[in-house]
């Protein structure tokens, strides 16, 4: 795909995920929406987003116009999360769930991975590999994140000044966070991860 055709189609997808979460609600109702959120967008700039006839979106437009639709505006840009493919790039299609990430600053995407395994085994054998490293990441900081709100519940539960139902209230969640924390655990130790309990 030429690049301004991608660009084209990103910006396609945009409006019409906008369309799609405005719903019955009027282009004037979102450019109302907007201008009480202080960055007005005009009734006729959404609708010729909408119908094809603007090439792009500001990013302070984007962002406004995400506010004023109550959902991040990352789902604008990647609306088919999590299995969904886009070109995130001319020419490279990955899942809206990789883009989104890669969006977030959270995956750096392998410019070798071709569109699909048959066109180059050994670059996609690599982004599947980085793939992998990702979400033993993922699970270590998941796994890490638990613990320490399991220290913190656990140094309230046993706080001299916590009433007893609040204690037995919170002794609930760092039940569910024990429970989080064990099956990470088993999860990451089947995975061939070391941990350091």
């Amino acid at each position: 795909m030429a690049q301004s055709e991608w660009a084209e189609q990103t910006v396609s997808r945009i409006a019409r995920t906008i369309r799609e979460v405005r719903g019955g609600r009027s282009t004037q109702w979102l450019a109302d929406r907007t201008k009480e959120l202080g960055h007005p967008i005009s009734r006729v700039a959404i609708s010729n987003l909408e119908v094809g006839r603007k090439s792009g979106v500001d990013v302070a437009d984007l962002v406004i116009l995400a506010r004023a639709l109550e959902v991040p505006p990352m789902m604008l840009i990647y609306p088919d999360l999590m299995d969904g493919p886009v070109e995130v790039f001319p020419e490279q299609v990955v899942s809206s769930f990789e883009a989104q990430k890669w969006f977030a600053g959270e995956w750096i995407p392998n410019p070798r991975v071709p569109l699909d395994e048959e066109s180059d085994p050994d670059a996609w054998q690599e982004h599947m590999r980085l793939l992998d490293a990702m979400q033993k990441v993922d699970m270590a900081r998941g796994y890490s994140d638990a613990k320490i709100r399991l220290q913190s519940l656990e140094r309230r539960i046993s706080a001299p000044d916590v009433p007893r139902d609040e204690a037995r209230e919170l002794e609930g969640i760092a039940m569910d966070y024990r429970n989080q924390i064990a099956a990470l655990a088993a999860r990451m130790r089947s995975l061939g991860m070391v941990l350091d309990d």
